[in-house]
């Protein structure tokens, strides 16, 4: 299994990066996985509806995790959401994880649990872009392709 992160401070963009990310990874199925009630959506949705919480993405075949809200903002470490995976019988290719920039919790490690149960290709440290139209930026389209590229190329 592979993994990477996205990190970056509260109201960096995160969840906007993971979800456009998502978006061009043109996933045949996407289903929320409610951690709280530990069970699976069964209802597919949307693309534009990830956003801070946490999802199974179905691509070519493979399933990646989706983590778009920072564990501590779950409250739930990486480890709690896989445990949740493997009793729900979900079998995990990749993991795409959010993560605060500082973990303030204690418990929390997401980097280190990620090691410990996959191969952690790269963590992708970002920061707000500011301005209205951000998505038209070089440096928003040079983040999601550079993400991209990582994820396509372990995804085989």
């Amino acid at each position: 299994m592979y993994s990477i992160v996205v990190k970056g401070n509260q109201q960096s963009g995160k969840s906007t990066t993971i979800r456009e990310v998502c978006r061009l990874l043109t996933p045949s199925k996407i289903r929320e996985l409610k951690i709280k009630e530990r069970q699976i959506g069964v209802d597919e949705i949307p693309n534009d509806r990830i956003f801070n919480g946490t999802y199974l993405l179905e691509v070519n075949g493979k399933s990646i995790l989706v983590i778009a809200g920072a564990p501590t903002e779950q409250d739930k470490t990486v480890t709690q959401i896989v445990d949740i995976c493997i009793e729900l019988k979900i079998p995990i290719d990749f993991i795409i994880s959010a993560m605060r920039s500082k973990e303030m919790k204690s418990s929390f490690d997401t980097i280190h649990e990620l090691k410990k149960m996959s191969s952690l290709l790269q963590i992708f440290k970002i920061v707000k872009i500011d301005g209205e139209d951000f998505q038209a930026s070089d440096e928003w389209n040079k983040r999601i392709s550079d993400i991209l590229k990582v994820v396509n190329e372990n995804l085989k």
